[in-house]
């Protein structure tokens, strides 16, 4: 049997199979790294003295094999959803989301938040398979408040409002079985947990061996060729690599036309994630998240619950803004610099303060860049239909696909949507060899 990526579901796929009685077992990763999309910037970099998630940063819910697992392996979790206030500026007025939507001249700002809560937990209406765009200009509202509707939904789910589908987005949070609390991990990070929980496969891993090609033409084995035109063989495949590398990979023969319609269906955007480290905090103590207009929506306090002298903010950015951060960020960083931070003082209000002059030092991580990543995670996007069910299928009991697109209950984009992806893979495999 092998695996093709050592992210989460791979690892999960592979200690599953192992404790299922499999012991011939190879897990090819294409980096030199494991952890796929989870991945760490070490306090050993001497950036902050906590570790930094540089992707994969929540647990969802209370409900999850991924939760439980956080649990049993020493990690410590706050939960930052309930516990504080989220802040936004909206026209210049700098206050909490409750408080501002009370206002009626705010009712634009009101509309954007209810939404968010109705697609996310209260279902009160169907919604069309529009992009939040175009059901935002349908509804006339005004564009003043799209910044909020756009981060706290479309950057979110890893894109922004021109791609993130509403029905797409309702369907996930309808099928979510996993609960609506959110944690932040406060002493340890995610690759840590998952390092810890599949010790007994780490062993298994071959790095530095991207696949370019599988050949499944013969009924004996299955062939893999690697980048350096190095075969390996298999009776079992299975295969975890990111959506946006999934389209790129040879198969021989072609893949059934389902699969190949699943596979061009299922969307994956650039995401980016900011870290600014200051001086001293300059936002209000009880933030949990901050909400402003510009090409960076959306911010959260990188060391709440976390035991760290540091003052940081995290900023998550995904779609046409990521694409035109990184370019400012490429061509020149001063201005890339300018533009950030001149637009979060203006969303502070901290109009006698020089911000430049109170950052210490930032990150910018751009996972479009990652070699043999490509993206951030996979959104609903429009028309995308139940097409993700299709890769849950096996390709003549011997191709077996795994990774967070194919997420069950609405847990695709999710560490716990990879890790139980891995493990329903373990378990068909299972089942095909007892029948």
């Amino acid at each position: 049997m092998i695996v093709i990526g050592a992210g989460a579901s791979g690892l999960a796929s592979a200690s599953q199979s192992k404790k299922k009685g499999f012991t011939n077992i190879t897990i090819l990763e294409a980096s030199d790294i494991l952890g796929g999309r989870i991945r760490k910037y070490p306090k050993e970099n001497n950036f902050c003295d906590i570790d930094i998630e540089l992707d994969g940063e929540e647990v969802h819910g209370e409900s999850s094999e991924y939760y439980d697992m956080v649990l049993r392996n020493g990690g410590n979790l706050f939960s930052y959803w309930s516990d504080n206030v989220f802040y936004v500026n909206y026209k210049n007025e700098f206050n909490s989301v409750e408080e501002l939507s009370k206002n009626p001249k705010n009712s634009d700002l009101k509309f954007c938040w209810d939404l968010f809560e109705d697609l996310s937990y209260d279902f009160k209406r169907n919604y069309p398979d529009l992009t939040l765009r175009k059901y935002l200009k349908s509804e006339n509202i005004s564009k003043d408040a799209f910044f909020l509707a756009n981060a706290v939904i479309g950057v979110e789910a890893g894109t922004d409002l021109d791609k993130i589908s509403l029905k797409g987005f309702q369907d996930v949070c309808i099928h979510w079985k996993s609960g609506i609390s959110n944690f932040l991990l406060t002493n340890m990070s995610h690759v840590d947990i998952i390092t810890k929980e599949y010790s007994d496969v780490l062993d298994k891993i071959k790095y530095n061996t991207p696949i370019t090609k599988i050949d499944y033409s013969k009924k004996e084995k299955v062939k893999l060729i690697d980048k350096n035109k190095n075969s390996h063989e298999c009776d079992i495949c299975v295969i975890t690599i990111p959506i946006n590398q999934l389209k790129n990979l040879k198969f021989e023969p072609a893949l059934p036309d389902e699969f190949n319609y699943a596979i061009n269906k299922i969307k994956m955007d650039a995401v980016g994630k900011l870290i600014l480290k200051f001086k001293e905090p300059l936002w209000p103590a009880d933030a949990s998240l901050l909400l402003i207009p510009g090409l960076v929506n959306f911010y959260w306090p990188t060391t709440q619950g976390k035991n760290s002298k540091c003052n940081m903010l995290t900023a998550l950015v995904a779609g046409r803004s990521c694409r035109m951060l990184d370019n400012l960020y490429k061509n020149d960083k001063k201005k890339f610099l300018k533009r950030i931070l001149d637009k979060l003082k203006q969303g502070l209000k901290l109009e006698d303060v020089d911000i430049s002059e109170k950052l210490d030092d930032y990150i910018w991580f751009n996972w479009t860049d990652v070699e043999f990543i490509g993206g951030g995670y996979s959104y609903p996007a429009v028309d995308e239909g139940n097409v993700r069910s299709t890769l849950r299928k096996d390709v003549e009991n011997r191709l077996f696909f795994a990774g967070e697109a194919t997420g069950e209950n609405g847990h695709f984009a999710t560490i716990h949507g990879a890790i139980e992806s891995g493990y329903r893979v373990a378990e068909q495999i299972d089942k095909t060899l007892q029948n």
